[in-house]
Parts: C-alpha cells; sequence; structure tokens
C-alpha cells in the first residue's frame, strides 16, 4: 500500500504545531512541566489519611508550635485533617468518568484499578448520601470489566501492584481479606545479596509494600499453616526495622509518599 503524503498540509501542521509549542514558553524561555492531578494518588491518600484519623493515636501529630495550647494540637491536627478528606473526596467526585470509572490522571480513560482504590476512598470516608449515585454507577463499571479477575489479569499476575490494591478494598470492607493473596514479608529479613543467588523475584524499592501489605494480611488473616504463621510472627518486628537499614527502600517509600500527597 503506497502511503501518500500532502507535503503542504505536513508542512501547515509542522509550523502551527512549532508556533503553539514556543508559545507556551516562559518570559525566561525555557518550559514548564506539571504532572496530571491523579485520582489513583489521591484516593490512596485519601485511605491512608482516614484510617491514620480513625486511629486515634498522636505518634504521627506534627511538631508543637509555640503560642499553641498543647491540648489542642490534636484537635488541630485533625479538624485540618478533616477538612482536606472532605475537599479531597469533593474532587474525586468531580473527576468521575461518564462511564463511571476513574483514570490514573484527571485526562486518563477509565480503569479497574484506580475505580477500585476510589470506590475504597469513598467507603472509609463514610460516603456522604449525595454521592449514592456516584457508587452505583461505579459498581456497574466494575461489573461490567470484570470485576477483581479484571484487576489481576490487568496486571498479568503482577502482586506488586494487585495486592496492595486488594488490600486497600480489603481495608474499606469492599472484599474479605483472605481474598487478598498473602505476601512474604519474611524475605524482607534475608540479606539483598541472596536474592539474586535464591532467583527469588524482590527488589528493593518493592520491599515496603511486600512488608506493608504482607503484615496487614498475616494481622487480618494469617496462615493456617502453622510453620507459616510461627515464622511469620517471628519475622514481623525484624522485617520492619529491615526498611531502615534499605536506603533504596526507604528512599522510595519516601519519593512515593511525598508523590501521593501533593497530589
Amino acid at each position: 500500500m503506497t502511503l501518500y503524503v500532502d507535503r503542504h498540509r505536513l508542512a501547515d501542521a509542522h509550523h502551527t504545531v512549532r508556533s503553539q509549542l514556543l508559545a507556551e514558553r516562559t518570559p525566561a524561555g525555557h518550559w514548564v512541566g506539571e504532572l496530571s492531578s491523579s485520582p489513583l494518588s489521591t484516593a490512596t491518600a485519601i485511605s491512608a489519611l482516614v484510617l491514620a484519623e480513625q486511629s486515634g493515636t498522636s505518634s504521627g501529630l506534627p511538631a508543637f508550635t509555640p503560642g499553641e495550647q498543647p491540648s489542642r494540637v490534636d484537635e488541630i491536627y485533625r479538624n485540618d485533617l478533616s477538612e482536606l478528606i472532605i475537599q479531597s473526596i469533593q474532587w474525586l467526585a468531580r473527576q468521575q468518568n461518564d462511564d463511571g470509572g476513574w483514570g490514573d490522571t484527571d485526562r486518563s480513560k477509565s480503569n479497574i484499578a484506580t475505580t477500585l482504590l476510589v470506590q475504597a476512598a469513598f467507603h472509609l470516608t463514610g460516603v456522604p448520601a449525595k454521592y449514592q449515585d456516584l457508587l452505583e454507577r461505579a459498581e456497574r463499571y466494575v461489573s461490567a470489566a470484570g470485576g477483581l479477575a479484571a484487576l489481576k489479569k490487568h496486571y498479568a499476575g503482577d502482586k506488586t501492584f494487585a495486592v496492595p490494591i486488594l488490600a486497600n478494598c480489603a481495608l474499606a470492607d469492599m472484599v474479605p481479606w483472605r481474598k487478598v493473596p498473602a505476601l512474604p514479608f519474611e524475605l524482607a529479613c534475608l540479606p539483598q545479596r541472596w536474592y539474586n543467588r535464591l532467583n527469588l523475584p524482590v527488589v528493593s524499592y518493592a520491599i515496603p509494600a511486600l512488608v506493608a501489605i504482607g503484615q496487614a494480611k498475616f494481622h487480618h488473616c494469617p496462615p493456617a499453616n502453622p510453620l507459616t504463621r510461627w515464622i511469620r510472627g517471628l519475622a514481623q518486628k525484624r522485617s520492619l526495622d529491615s526498611l531502615k537499614s534499605n536506603p533504596r527502600a526507604a528512599a522510595f517509600s519516601k519519593r512515593r509518599r511525598s508523590l501521593v500527597l501533593s497530589s
């Protein structure tokens, strides 16, 4: 098949695009790039903030500010946190696509993973009555997309992504913990150099998720095998400690947290 290209139209298109691109430069002569707002990271952050607020602990409170009454720091923190959660939920409600789902960014097509995470965020916040139709449309999208089976198929068996999403849904009481695959967080106790020798599919930047999700599953739904249960029980504290001695894992965890909270 012969492809015919109109050279004059091509030249005009090039001129138009080039002019538009140059017009986007700042007065200093460079371009500024911005990440798209993300329903995926916003929903994940909401879930984390809601669970932190419900925990009733002050261990994560910001440092005391001179001039404020120490007894009111917790109250101020929680009021600000609640306001942030409400604003974020309202933003998510406005980002729902016509098909009932959500995409990774505010300009993306809907996908099963992000839609499940947004649903979890609404479930954890109690879902105000005015958003009921929103959840019904989301349910129809998830059902049409194939449900949890579609999520696993979407990631082609890669537990690094699928399991954290399922765990988020379990924390929101959307799915039972028995449907969340167990992650062998005890592997984090092994020296990094052993992974390749033992042919273990564990990379350093995935260790925070391996430990966090693995321990959450262990807490809510411990294994029936007594030997596995005993081994993982022994590995709980040591696996958490391993994160402190893993600079790549710590750097990834910090970078991921800053990206999520900046959306």
